[in-house]
């Protein structure tokens, strides 16, 4: 018995602590593969952004390209544990793939959706940006439907990942037009790498619609990763309607008031005195001759 259990440990082979575990290494490699099929869709002179991406996974997953590649050479050599991990990609990549159908087809109902809190975000959710007038900017624009209430609150995040020896600038910013010609606006430097929000509170004025921009100004050759993008709405809560109500109401008892005080105030102003505006309007220069004349009268 003793030597049919050292037989089957003997079979079961350790992975080395120098190598990245099972499950961390297929979360690597579905993101890896991603990257992958992203970076197929740049060539020539672009090409430099699909590196960009993969080296955006590495540093995800707080690991080296060096700790990769030496993984990857063990479980090659070690193909029933990187067989075992496939099979799992397969059936993640399989769900994607199927969830991607449903994604668009609810795409008009989220979109009209009505609850407290909502995506509205429904474009790519990674962005390569660079210095050139082609890809240095990420723009959208949405018009408000009914969905929309007053108060509601905007923050539009995403993560960015940047080179921290390269000083370029990039900007996003959050604007609402209202329908009465009014634009409210929030603009936020991204010069760090990491998660960023950007957030902008609504007013009581209708919406009219909204638009966001992620601007690159650099004129050096280089690049910044922006992913994990979302758009997330969130209506005011009841307490909040009920403070603005109640302020609304104080507003209007005081707008009420200052009018008719200023109604009372103009019954009770005294009119101009007939004599005063008669003394004035007579309050004319003689000439010599007349001077003379009224002094031979007396």
């Amino acid at each position: 018995m003793s030597v049919l259990c050292f037989f089957v440990a003997s079979c079961k082979k350790e992975i080395p602590s120098y190598v990245i575990q099972p499950k961390e290494m297929e979360d690597i490699l579905y993101d890896y593969h991603l990257a992958q099929a992203v970076g197929d869709e740049w060539a020539g002179t672009e090409r430099y952004k699909s590196e960009l991406v993969i080296e955006y996974v590495f540093k995800k997953h707080n690991i080296t390209q060096a700790e990769f590649d030496t993984s990857m050479v063990w479980y090659t050599r070690n193909m029933e544990k990187l067989s075992d991990i496939y099979t799992n990609l397969s059936k993640r990549f399989e769900d994607a793939n199927n969830n991607i159908a449903q994604v668009y087809q609810s795409y008009k109902r989220e979109k009209t959706a009505s609850g407290d809190s909502i995506n509205l975000w429904y474009d790519r959710k990674l962005y390569i940006l660079s210095s050139s007038p082609l890809t240095n900017r990420v723009t959208f624009e949405m018009k408000a439907d009914t969905t929309f209430h007053e108060l509601d609150r905007l923050v539009w995040n995403m993560n960015v990942f940047r080179d921290a020896n390269k000083k370029g600038n990039l900007y996003a910013s959050l604007i609402v037009s209202y329908k009465n010609d009014s634009v409210a606006s929030v603009v936020r430097p991204l010069n760090t790498s990491g998660p960023h929000s950007i957030m902008l509170k609504t007013d009581t004025v209708p919406m009219k619609n909204l638009q966001g921009f992620i601007y690159y100004d650099d004129s050096i050759v280089t690049s910044i990763v922006v992913s994990d993008i979302s758009l997330m709405r969130y209506h005011a809560s009841s307490m909040e309607i009920k403070k603005l109500r109640n302020v609304r109401m104080r507003d209007s008892i005081r707008f009420d008031s200052l009018n008719r005080l200023k109604t009372d105030s103009m019954k009770l102003a005294k009119p101009e005195r007939k004599d005063t505006v008669k003394a004035d309007s007579n309050n004319v220069r003689l000439t010599p001759e007349q001077l003379r004349r009224n002094q031979r009268r007396r």
